[in-house]
């Protein structure tokens, strides 16, 4: 479990472990909290508060991954969000697909080796000053989920009101 981060600059440069749904960096440049929200399927307001963005500095492992699809794929799950747990997840339509789990775990290791940790399509996260549970669609960007922690590095601090500007750095 990761330190707490103060909401502030000073946390930018912290390297920590965490977990949850990435996304690539390339879709956060440039846009408003409120975009992101849309884009990234978090409540209205969300971000409001500001956020910091993480990059990741280790690819993960297969069996610490998770295809996501997109986020219009809430929770990594396929339906609308009202219905829970009771939607079937990505990587469970993608079993029978590709022929069961050992397919997906090789399909796995094979996107992991594509992934970046560097540039503009480097693994991403946003992390939300403001707690919340309301996850609606998004409008379908990149995902993908890595249940336990890995190290990331505090790219940035995005004030309230603030766009990010910066590089994939």
């Amino acid at each position: 479990m990761p330190n707490a981060l103060a909401p502030d600059q000073s946390s930018v440069g912290i390297v920590d472990d965490f977990r949850g749904n990435f996304t690539k960096a390339m879709y956060l440049r440039s846009q408003p909290g409120g975009e992101l929200e849309r884009r990234l399927g978090y409540g209205p307001g969300r971000l409001s508060q500001g956020w910091w963005l993480l990059f990741a500095l280790v690819k993960p492992t297969p069996d610490n991954f998770e295809f996501g699809g997109y986020t219009h794929f809430s929770g990594a799950r396929i339906g609308h969000p009202g219905l829970g747990n009771a939607r079937p997840t990505v990587e469970e339509e993608m079993q029978k697909d590709f022929g069961g789990p050992a397919q997906v775990l090789a399909a796995k290791a094979a996107y992991i080796a594509r992934l970046q940790i560097i540039g503009h399509e480097r693994l991403a996260k946003v992390l939300p000053v403001a707690p919340g549970a309301d996850y609606p669609v998004g409008s379908g960007i990149y995902q993908c989920n890595i249940p336990r922690p890995i190290s990331c590095k505090v790219a940035a601090f995005i004030a309230p009101g603030e766009t990010y500007l910066g590089m994939y750095d």
